[in-house]
């Protein structure tokens, strides 16, 4: 990988690392990560572009020697990413807490937006009870689980449709740089990773976030609350946040990673063990959002 380096963007004599799938070097107090992207390349130039107008902590991605934004490697795609940030410290709330809202043409970032949550999980249902058919003999405790969680998912799409169209958005509803997952354990440097940009609104991070306080463990409800408070959310972003918690993504990517031989299938038993614990996290951040901002009751928490 040194040559590949060296002839593509000029790097010579650099101390190369790998860890986990990343090749790292330092070079004039800069660090540089080269990484396999594996999204498609006219999302790469979207978010290569998006990134110029929008400078930020995030990092820069490097052309190659023939101006690309990517190099192939046996077969598979590189980018060179130049990072601005270089903290081992985890992320924390005030990081989601506050986040520029961009004002930019919808159709030059197409490919970027996931803001129509309804239309993504319906096509998401769709794939798990077509595959589902295919896998009962294989993965016996997927098949056997999944329709409850595919229930929950419906009642989270009801919710978000609800929402839509019931509450107007606000100026604080606008769409930010998100993530496609966010956990509280990442630190900064994976944080400030362009591969796992999307545009959307500021619940699909927080929501991201919560979910993963609650598998981890590490959370009390005072800060859960102070937190909420501190967002400053609409009532159309409450309601939107409220949505996402209860589509059960934690069990969906679990599930992606088994059938990728990612995971092990027994670990779907740590999410199928938590489901009434978690009911009981979502209701509690339901209730305390409805001391903040008065929204529909949902019958079944």
């Amino acid at each position: 990988m040194k040559n590949i380096l060296d002839y593509y963007y000029h790097f010579a004599n650099i101390s190369l690392h790998y860890n986990n799938g990343v090749y790292s070097f330092e070079k004039n107090n800069h660090l540089y990560l080269f990484k396999e992207f594996n999204r498609t390349l006219d999302e790469l130039k979207q978010i290569s572009q998006l990134l110029l107008i929008y400078p930020s902590k995030y990092h820069k991605v490097v052309s190659n020697r023939d101006n690309q934004l990517f190099t192939v490697v046996d077969n598979k795609v590189y980018v060179l990413f130049e990072c601005s940030i270089i903290p081992s410290s985890t992320i924390s709330e005030v990081t989601l807490l506050y986040k520029e809202k961009l004002m930019i043409d919808s159709k030059s970032f197409s490919l970027l937006y996931r803001t129509d949550w309804v239309k993504l999980w319906s096509q998401k249902i769709d794939y798990f009870e077509y595959q589902i058919r295919h896998i009962e003999e294989k993965y016996p405790l997927l098949s056997s689980s999944i329709h409850y969680f595919i229930g929950l998912a419906e009642n989270a799409i009801s919710y978000v449709e609800d929402t839509v169209l019931h509450e107007k958005p606000q100026l604080q509803d606008q769409v930010v740089i998100s993530h496609i997952r966010v956990s509280a354990v990442m630190n900064l440097l994976d944080y400030y990773d362009p591969i796992g940009i999307v545009l959307d609104h500021r619940a699909r991070d927080v929501a991201s976030y919560l979910k993963s306080l609650f598998y981890h463990g590490d959370y009390t409800e005072e800060n859960i609350y102070n937190f909420l408070k501190q967002l400053q959310f609409s009532k159309y972003g409450y309601r939107l946040l409220i949505g996402r918690l209860l589509y059960p993504s934690y069990y969906f990517d679990l599930y992606d990673q088994v059938i990728l031989g990612i995971r092990q299938e027994k670990e779907i038993k740590i999410v199928i063990k938590q489901v009434e614990d978690y009911r009981n996290y979502v209701k509690m951040i339901y209730n305390y959002v409805n001391t903040i901002i008065e929204i529909p009751r949902i019958d079944w928490l």
